[in-house]
């Protein structure tokens, strides 16, 4: 672009001279003979480079060159004190070092340019990787307080395969679960629109075959002079071509209480960059945290449920659940029972063979009620000796039969303790849930059955 100067001066001969000249070489030259003419054509153009006497006024963003007819050493410093480049001195110096000056003013201005705008690009790009940075930490405290907040399996998946997507411009992402603990088995994939549907059997097979390909062994343990931790830093993995869409995969083992439960893994058309792979990480151990969380409070809530001796739920639990599905045979007109079971005589074992037998049998027993009920029926210990069942879908006259059934089984079944072979019978009481009855009445029917049955004699089944 060709350089625009002004010249001011008041001596035409000097003007002229050096707009003939400067023209002559190139630059586009606008000269005036005063101030004022001069600050009109600052407002009017714009100029790189403006040739002035001493003592007339500037603007920023000019490269000035002052002429004075003053040869004092005073002079030349007002004039760089007042922003000048440079001076030259009156009479007019050799055209060719006017250049000379001209073109060193002119690149001065083109670095001052350059860096200003190096400047301003280096701030909005320190500005937009903070922003990164401020969404990247943004998300990685939604990923934190998300997963520690959900407190179901369900919950935690759902949140982590939505935090993945929005983070990490997947094409598929998915976890896959071994069941542990009171945890079940699960599988979980969000697959990007358009792919094709049989890409997620083959992400769940290929996952099961990463989890299963290498003989894992229990993550070491290391020591510090303050306590024992788990080293359980992930550890990313890379695979081959699940699909030609889907070219890059990548998959992290899940660690919880030195047990392998499972993997998170992820696919896309380009591998995630090193940036990327730290945010994986991050969704790896949150996950692993989380998981560890849910198992711990499936314990407690299990531990709060169940009989610490025979491992059957616990009376409290027992109203809760029965009170649900009290409501939902209303709801839908299902019949329910209840079975109210004492054992016979349990203090007169007590005193023969002592507590600790007495432990072993109520032991022994639970275990043949297990067996013997549905899985989708409820036994719980009520208290003592004593148990309830909830017979699911069941009617009274059913339940009548099915009681019956459990009385000879125990009956004609000896328990064996230790050395010892003990015979065994119970009353068992049962009712049936009616239109309008409450929970409370249900069971109180149940064992006011259940004492009709010890004082008829025990070892019998009797109907509420």
């Amino acid at each position: 672009m060709t350089a625009h100067i002004l010249l001011a001066d008041d001596d035409p001969q000097i003007i002229n001279a050096l707009e003939e000249y400067l023209q002559a070489i190139g630059y586009e030259v606008r000269a005036v003979t005063d101030g004022n003419q001069a600050l009109a054509q600052f407002q009017a153009e714009k100029f790189q480079v403006a040739i002035l006497d001493l003592f007339m006024p500037g603007r920023p963003g000019l490269e000035i060159i002052i002429f004075t007819g003053y040869a004092d050493l005073d002079s030349a410093i007002e004039a760089l004190r007042r922003g000048a480049y440079d001076y030259l001195l009156k009479p007019v110096p050799r055209l060719e070092s006017l250049h000379a000056l001209i073109e060193r003013a002119l690149e001065r201005q083109r670095l001052t340019q350059a860096n200003q705008e190096m400047i301003a690009e280096l701030t909005a790009a320190r500005e937009a990787l903070a922003q990164q940075r401020r969404l990247e930490l943004k998300r990685i405290r939604q990923i934190g307080e998300g997963l520690s907040k959900a407190l179901n399996l369900d919950q935690i998946i759902e949140l982590l395969l939505d935090l993945m997507w929005d983070t990490l411009s997947l094409s598929i992402v998915g976890l896959k679960l071994r069941g542990w603990d009171n945890l079940p088995e699960k599988f979980a994939c969000r697959l990007q629109e358009g792919l094709d549907g049989e890409i997620q059997p083959r992400f769940e097979l290929w996952m099961q075959e990463e989890l299963l390909a290498v003989d894992w062994e229990p993550l070491p343990w290391k020591e510090n002079s303050s306590s024992t931790k788990l080293a359980e830093q992930p550890i990313i993995f890379r695979s081959g071509i699940l699909d030609q869409t889907i070219p890059a995969l990548i998959w992290a083992p899940l660690w919880v209480n030195q047990k392998l439960v499972g993997i998170l893994g992820s696919g896309r058309k380009s591998i995630l960059t090193p940036e990327e792979e730290e945010i994986f990480k991050i969704f790896v151990l949150q996950t692993a945290t989380a998981l560890k969380n849910l198992a711990l409070f499936e314990q407690v809530k299990n531990l709060a449920s169940k009989d610490s001796l025979t491992g059957l739920y616990n009376r409290r639990y027992f109203w809760q659940a029965l009170s649900k599905e009290v409501m939902r045979c209303r709801r839908y007109s299902c019949p329910l029972a209840l079975l109210f079971l004492d054992l016979d005589n349990f203090k007169t074992i007590n005193d023969r063979y002592g507590h600790t037998v007495g432990d072993k049998i109520l032991q022994e027993l639970s275990v043949r009620l297990q067996d013997f009920v549905r899985s989708t029926d409820l036994i719980c210990r009520y208290g003592g000796e004593e148990f309830i069942i909830m017979l699911i879908q069941t009617s009274k006259d059913k339940a009548a039969i099915l009681a019956e059934r459990l009385r000879q089984k125990i009956s004609q079944s000896p328990l064996k303790i230790n050395d010892l072979e003990i015979p065994l019978t119970m009353s068992i009481g049962v009712a049936g849930l009616t239109d309008q009855m409450e929970p409370e009445e249900l069971v109180k029917r149940a064992d006011s059955a259940m004492y009709c049955a010890k004082q008829s004699g025990r070892n019998r089944v009797m109907v509420g």
